[in-house]
């Protein structure tokens, strides 16, 4: 881990491009964590102008078109922007097997159309992404956007929200190690979020005070294992739900 970059950013996501990419690249990623999404974009593109060989630099273009990882329809544009920049990611030649893992995974998300539907390609880049996090220990970017993947999976398909708790517990163990981390808070919200046919409108009031929650149990987190934040934490999600 580049402790300088871990600090400036909040994350390192290391690439095999030049230096003065990697910079660049650590910036759009915490700004894609942040769901600053057109600039992460933006960032993204400029690196790959910069040097079109640079493979990884489309599959953050493509990620940027995701947006928020939550269940639900990405829009035509989205996808079409999204598949685009993975062509482009496999022609570059620049990359390593764990960069190109990344972009084989992200490409089943954008399958082409008729290949399989959307739940189908959701759960095929879920799958990829939990082969990656598994193989690549000492990433910790692969482990938070694998519990990203896993939140991704619609409710209909985690009927007893298995893949929400492994999400939420990843997420947890990540903000332990990571607290500057840009993106782990508010996944973590989105994590604990009760379904939108539960509740159709949550007020940011609301949410923010989940987010408080949640941060209030890290210490019994540290002390008791991953295991005690449900203990902890349910409670005062009850709570929030009935406000």
């Amino acid at each position: 881990m580049d402790v300088e970059e871990q600090e400036r950013f909040g994350v390192h996501f290391p690439i095999s491009c030049s230096a003065a990419r990697q910079r660049q690249f650590d910036f759009a990623t915490a700004r894609l964590h942040a769901l600053r999404f057109d600039e992460s974009e933006r960032i993204y593109g400029a690196i790959a102008e910069a040097e079109p060989d640079c493979a990884i630099a489309y599959w953050g273009i493509a990620m940027s078109r995701v947006k928020r990882p939550v269940p639900g329809f990405r829009l035509p544009d989205d996808v079409r922007a999204g598949r685009e920049a993975l062509r482009s990611a496999a022609s570059a030649r620049v990359a390593t097997r764990r960069e190109r893992a990344y972009i084989a995974a992200l490409g089943l998300l954008f399958g082409e159309d008729g290949a399989a539907d959307g739940d189908d390609r959701t759960i095929a880049y879920e799958r990829a992404m939990g082969t990656l996090a598994a193989g690549q220990h000492d990433d910790q970017e692969a482990t938070i956007f694998y519990a990203l993947a896993l939140n991704m999976v619609p409710r209909t398909l985690d009927k007893d929200f298995e893949m929400q708790a492994k999400a939420t517990e990843l997420l947890l163990v990540a903000l332990g190690e990571q607290p500057h981390h840009p993106g782990l808070s508010h996944y973590l919200t989105s994590c604990l979020r009760a379904p939108k046919e539960e509740i159709p409108d949550v007020p940011t009031l609301l949410q923010d005070r989940l987010v408080s929650s949640i941060q209030s149990v890290l210490a019994a987190l540290a002390l008791f294992g991953v295991g005690a934040f449900f203990v902890a934490v349910l409670p005062a999600w009850s709570r929030t739900k009935g406000a």
